[in-house]
């Protein structure tokens, strides 16, 4: 986290923990979306936000565990390669950051 610069998005309440709230469904959906359109790079779990920095372009790593029914196997045939990769470990999801921002690609 201290080696890049980092950016929450927003959440419309802190269950899950986040620092940034905004209760306006809409608003934090806008919001969040001025954020990815500047990123250079997203980095999130499978989800909601997965899909729209799809829809927006964005590259983005998504981090998913292996589970007893492989349905990590049934994603990685839904995904868009150049544009997003799925990593299983943190050491995966640490060399697929720096290998992006040195190459602009995945490897």
């Amino acid at each position: 986290k201290h080696k890049y610069n980092t950016v929450e998005l927003f959440g419309i309440d802190d269950a899950r923990g986040h620092k940034k709230v905004n209760t306006d469904m809409l608003e934090c959906l806008e919001l969040n979306m001025n954020i990815l359109k500047e990123s250079r790079l997203f980095v999130t779990s499978e989800g909601g936000m997965s899909h729209l920095s799809r829809s927006m372009k964005v590259p983005t790593i998504i981090f998913f565990k292996k589970d007893k029914f492989n349905f990590h196997i049934f994603l990685q045939d839904l995904i868009d390669k150049n544009l997003q990769k799925i990593v299983h470990t943190k050491e995966e999801l640490i060399d697929s950051i720096n290998y992006y921002l040195k190459y602009d690609k995945f490897n």
